[in-house]
């Protein structure tokens, strides 16, 4: 599993150095190191076609995409909404809302979130598809979501720096583990499902774009890290 860790990193490398020279920007704040989502989808293609199991990283990723129990799409699609919202209260309860600026037109909002979907299904063909099983044999369902959390958030900490600064970096990779975490919990209590944390990521995404003007990841990652407390110590599915 360290190899396809190393692999990312080392396939980020170009698309962090691009970022930094060119200083653009993608929508919603977004560095162009952005285009890095690709990497961790990249590096299991190849691990797996090397190791002969491309065909199961394959059904994995799609023919098994299903959630089981259906019941299970509801805290996927809803629970980082309400995590957002509850941060969003939050922070206009301190007095620091801002209004926020006008956003896309609805055929420009319909391509961003195309583009955070396809982003998200690049990023957890790597970090779900590919990585998670091995992991949770060896350290179970909470190891899982800390170690893979933390790769997850050191791997988004440069351009998050580079954007934002390293506070906001530094709490914004707090909520990043505490969200795996819950990732976790979610794909084991809904039959494995690679679509559970392609979803959940989506929802996630989606959440920074539309709360933007008013995102504060220090509240986030508090009201993540409550939620990510008490489903450790759900059982299964619970």
């Amino acid at each position: 599993m360290l190899t396809f860790f190393v692999l990312v990193f080392v396939l980020s490398v170009p698309f962090l150095v691009l970022g930094a020279l060119s200083g653009g920007m993608l929508p919603a704040d977004l560095p162009v190191s952005g285009f890095m989502v690709v990497c961790p989808l990249i590096a299991a293609v190849y691990l797996s076609h090397r190791e002969g199991n491309a065909g199961e990283l394959l059904r994995r990723v799609f023919a098994r995409a299903g959630v089981r129990p259906a019941v299970w799409y509801l805290p996927i699609l809803l629970l980082a909404p309400a995590i957002t919202l509850i941060a969003y209260w939050m922070t206009r309860a301190t007095g620091n809302y801002s209004a926020p600026d006008t956003g896309p037109g609805p055929l420009a909002m319909v391509a961003l979130f195309v583009g955070l979907l396809v982003a998200a299904a690049c990023e957890e063909a790597g970090w779900t598809g590919y990585a998670l099983e091995p992991l949770r044999r060896r350290f179970g369902r909470l190891g899982t979501g800390l170690v893979l959390g933390c790769v997850w958030a050191l791997w988004h900490a440069v351009p998050w720096a580079m954007v934002h600064g390293l506070e906001w970096a530094a709490w914004q990779c707090l909520f990043s583990v505490a969200a795996r975490v819950i990732m976790v919990w979610l794909y084991e209590s809904s039959g494995r499902s690679v679509l559970s944390a392609t979803l959940f990521h989506f929802t996630i995404n989606v959440g920074y774009v539309l709360s933007e003007a008013n995102y504060d990841p220090e509240f986030v990652a508090a009201v993540t890290v409550v939620v990510a407390a008490f489903v450790s110590v759900r059982p299964r599915g619970g």
